[in-house]
C-alpha cells in the first residue's frame, strides 16, 4: 500500500488527491512504523534517491515531469519525518539505537 501511495497517488495532478493521499500515507506509518520499519524505510529512501537522480536529468525546470518529482518528493519527505520521530522516540529524541539516528540523519 505504501508502495502505492508513494508511486501513483503522489503524483497525482489534482492537488486535492495529493493532500489526500499524503494523508494516508502518513497515517500508515503512523499506523505501521513502528513495526515495519525494515519495510517502509528503504521503499521511501529509495523513491527519495530516484527522484533526486531522475531531477538531476531533466533540463526544464519548470516541466511536468519535473512538478511530478516534486510532489513525490515532499510526500516522501513528510513520511520519512514521521517514521524517524516514531524510531528514536519522539521530538526528543529520547530512545532509538544508532540505526534510526542514521535513518534520522538522512533526511
Amino acid at each position: 500500500v505504501v508502495g502505492f501511495v508513494v508511486e501513483t497517488g503522489l503524483s497525482d495532478p489534482v492537488k486535492p488527491v495529493r493532500t489526500a493521499i499524503r494523508a494516508a500515507g502518513l497515517a500508515l506509518v503512523n499506523s505501521y512504523g513502528a513495526d515495519e520499519t525494515e519495510t517502509i524505510f528503504p521503499l521511501l529512501e529509495g523513491t527519495l534517491e530516484n527522484c533526486t537522480v531522475k531531477a538531476d536529468s531533466i533540463s526544464d525546470v519548470r516541466s511536468r515531469e519535473m512538478d511530478v518529482l516534486m510532489w513525490q518528493k515532499q510526500g516522501v519527505v513528510v513520511m520519512l519525518g514521521a517514521l524517524g520521530l516514531m524510531v528514536v522516540g519522539g521530538e526528543d529524541g529520547d530512545g532509538g539505537d544508532a540505526a534510526a539516528q542514521e535513518m534520522v540523519n538522512s533526511i
